[in-house]
């Protein structure tokens, strides 16, 4: 997480926004595993595609590497179920 770019939620924090920018958010929010926050981030990850065999990982909770050779073109796919959670 780079806190100059993503914002990083508290579920009450959540919860005190607008019905609409709630469900806004958890569109495109996961949970950060060190700290319990949902972060939003601001780099344009929510354009990632979810694949059970990902082109990319997340070592850690700043950090998405490629799993693997991505040729050109092809789109980057995360694991869904490792980052996202239910508000």
């Amino acid at each position: 997480m780079n806190p100059k770019i993503d914002l990083a939620l508290t579920q009450q924090e959540i919860q005190e926004l607008s019905e609409f920018s709630r469900e806004q958010v958890g569109k495109y929010v996961f949970v950060n595993r060190s700290n319990g926050k949902f972060v939003l981030c601001g780099d344009d990850a929510r354009f990632f595609n979810h694949s059970p065999t990902p082109s990319c990982s997340d070592p850690d909770d700043n950090t998405t590497v490629a799993a693997r050779d991505i040729q050109k073109g092809e789109e980057l796919t995360s694991d869904y179920h490792i980052i996202q959670t239910r508000l």
